[in-house]
């Protein structure tokens, strides 16, 4: 029996229930399976085995998953859910289906494994990830249901909390448990406490694996008779709980009615009268300090939204505050998209803001930008060893201005190269325990700088070129104000019914290639999920952004190209000698090779830069001169060596090859 079943059966899992819900057991231990499932890569080392736990969508569509690594690992935790995700709640088919009839009861526990060992009971159940994890915050700062669980149907229903065991030794569970409480109260739930068996038999799943096995016959029976003596949960209440109850009054949100009714259902239980929790309550409310941007939750926007009518709100909001180019204010306002699926992305481009001097509008594009991304994070007063934990923690959306600057950091300029793709990480050792750690820095992030990154930047970049010019704009607007929160969570609801972006693939005819095809993808995948009208207009602006400045090798073989193109030696037959491609190359005194000193370039040097693609000189007989000239054949028939024809094809944009 693997490690896996045996977990499952001690846990009171049947292995036909695992197959029945699509429990898959990985004992390869994939990285290639856990990066494309979680965008992380297991401690190799460390992991036997992975139990995968299918996680679906309102609709019943596979969404994502959960995994279960065994055995216990302390690098991670026991439950991994996908990057970026903020610790997905386990909900399966059969629960999503119970979920539309209010007249079934649905029990709150911990985790893929306690709700499922419910679900084979018969009774429907939601495994949270974590006891704080059912909530989020919406955009004034206040705790409300995630939005998979407002999902399901509430109103009048029959909700069980069933956390562990271990409630009333852990202050923190009994304060989670209590939060949550609140917030399923404000959508109308009927809430009981479902916590009466021995604390040390911790889980729900471990009572019912210790009383029945995992026979769903006995689990039902030793189910219901818990279910019949469970109390509303408020009436489990008691007076030495009232810090923790005025401390989460003034935290979830509900309206003043709802405050009301239940400060007069908490009083009894309390001791206290209704209305001194009623007042405590908003006083608190008040003082709670405001909710850091790059930690935030929004609470999705309650109905589907048009994503055409977000993509023109967000280009208007930029426009007003910016004087910006058509094709980049589109590109814009995709990328601010992207930075709400950026976990569902296989590449992480970065925006590049530049221009050839100050004023040029590059910081009010930055902030304009930062008001609609998900979790900014700017960068100007954070500290290198702050950046990792902020990847790892939150995964903001990274907002580096005067970049010209900050990017001398070598720490800085870790985190931003780094990250392009899933997976790679940035290792530091820990100054504590000389022990190398392993940070995820898999997130947006948009630079602003005078001039140019060095060519690993710039690589991974899609770049905005900004030139001076004035104008009346409108920057009043904050990030908190009204307009800017209802964007932030059509956004956040945008993102929640997107589905699958993975499925959109860029036109081969997108005069894109390698990197640079990898960085407008990842926007096209956004366009894509907008609508196929925005993905085409996105692929007939990527001309628009070729990136015409090149260093020295490609400047070399782009002035190599224009040379026998201008001499029509772009044919079987095309070849130059050396001496002639030098001497007409140094007619260019703006070229890199003029740099370091006014000799211009040598044949050894240009023999030296080809040699590096394995283009090799040949000597060719010319009837005119009558004489053997050394040089390069535009198509070179010689075994291991590659031709110029060849270099131009794989080095060069598509259009610089016409």
């Amino acid at each position: 029996m693997s490690l896996g079943e045996r977990y499952l059966i001690e846990r009171g899992i049947s292995l036909d229930t695992a197959r029945k819900y699509g429990i898959e057991l990985d004992s390869r231990v994939s990285s290639e399976m856990a990066t494309e499932r979680l965008g992380r890569g297991w401690p190799r080392h460390e992991v036997n085995e992975v139990l995968w736990f299918p996680l679906y969508d309102s609709s019943a569509k596979p969404i994502g998953w959960i995994a279960r690594p065994l055995p216990d690992n302390a690098l991670l935790p026991k439950f991994v859910c996908a990057t970026g995700s903020d610790g997905s709640p386990y909900i399966s088919k059969e629960v999503w289906e119970a979920g539309k009839r209010t007249d079934r009861p649905i029990v709150i526990s911990e985790g893929p494994v306690k709700a499922l060992v419910l679900c084979q009971a018969g009774i429907p159940a939601i495994g949270l990830n974590g006891v704080w994890m059912g909530l989020a915050k919406n955009g004034d700062g206040m705790f409300c249901l995630r939005s998979e669980l407002i999902a399901l149907k509430w109103l009048g229903r029959r909700a069980y909390l069933g956390f562990d065991a271990d409630q009333n030794s852990k202050p923190e569970v009994l304060q989670a448990l209590i939060r949550t409480a609140f917030a399923f109260n404000s959508v109308g739930a009927q809430l009981f406490q479902l916590t009466s068996w021995p604390e040390e038999q911790k889980g729900i799943d471990d009572y019912l694996a210790k009383q029945a096995g995992t026979d769903p016959v006995k689990q039902k029976e030793c189910l219901d008779a818990l279910m019949s003596c469970a109390q509303p949960f408020f009436a489990t209440l008691r007076p030495f709980m009232l810090p923790l109850v005025e401390k989460e009054l003034g935290r979830v949100a509900m309206s003043p009615a709802q405050r009301s009714q239940l400060c007069k259902q908490l009083a009894g239980p309390l001791d206290v009268r209704a209305g001194a929790l009623e007042e405590g309550s908003f006083l608190t409310a008040e003082k709670s300090n405001p909710e850091l941007s790059f930690a935030a939750n929004y609470e999705p926007w309650p109905e589907p939204v048009d994503a055409e009518e977000l993509l023109g709100e967000i280009m208007v909001r930029i426009g007003r505050e910016v004087t910006i180019e058509p094709h980049q204010l589109w590109v814009c306002g995709l990328w601010v998209m992207f930075s709400w699926v950026h976990p569902k992305m296989d590449f992480s481009p970065i925006l590049y803001v530049t221009g050839p001097t100050m004023e040029c509008g590059k910081t009010t594009l930055l902030n304009a930008i930062g008001k609609m991304v998900k979790r900014p994070a700017k960068t100007a007063n954070v500290s290198a060893a702050a950046i990792y934990r902020l990847s790892e923690v939150y995964h903001p959306t990274f907002l580096m201005d005067e970049a010209q600057d900050q990017l001398k950091n070598q720490d800085f300029w870790l985190v931003i190269k780094s990250g392009h793709a899933p997976g790679e990480c940035a290792i530091r050792c820990n100054p504590n325990t000389s022990e190398p750690e392993a940070f995820d820095v898999f997130c947006p992030k948009l630079l602003a700088g005078i001039a140019r990154a060095g060519s690993q930047i710039m690589s991974r970049s899609i770049i905005i070129e900004m030139e001076r010019k004035d104008g009346e704009r409108d920057r009043s607007a904050k990030e908190s104000d009204p307009a800017f929160v209802e964007i932030r969570r059509k956004l956040a609801r945008w993102a929640n019914d997107t589905g699958d972006l993975g499925r959109f693939k860029l036109p081969k005819n997108s005069q894109s290639r390698l990197r640079n095809r990898d960085n407008w993808e990842a926007l096209y995948r956004v366009a894509c999920g907008v609508s196929q009208a925005v993905a085409e207009k996105l692929v007939s602006f990527i001309p628009s952004f070729v990136d015409e400045e090149q260093d020295y090798n490609t400047y070399l073989i782009d002035s190599l190209h224009k040379l026998y193109s201008e001499f029509g030696q772009l044919t079987k037959d095309g070849f130059m000698g050396s001496d002639a491609i030098v001497d007409a190359l140094n007619q260019d005194r703006e070229a890199p090779w003029y740099a370091k000193n006014d000799k211009g370039l040598t044949r050894e040097a240009l023999a030296r830069h080809l040699r590096r693609y394995k283009v090799m000189p040949d000597k060719v007989w010319q009837e005119e001169i009558r004489k053997q000239v050394r040089g390069y054949r535009y198509i070179d028939s010689r075994p291991r060596h590659n031709d110029l024809k060849r270099i131009f094809e794989q080095y060069l944009p598509p259009k610089n090859q016409k």
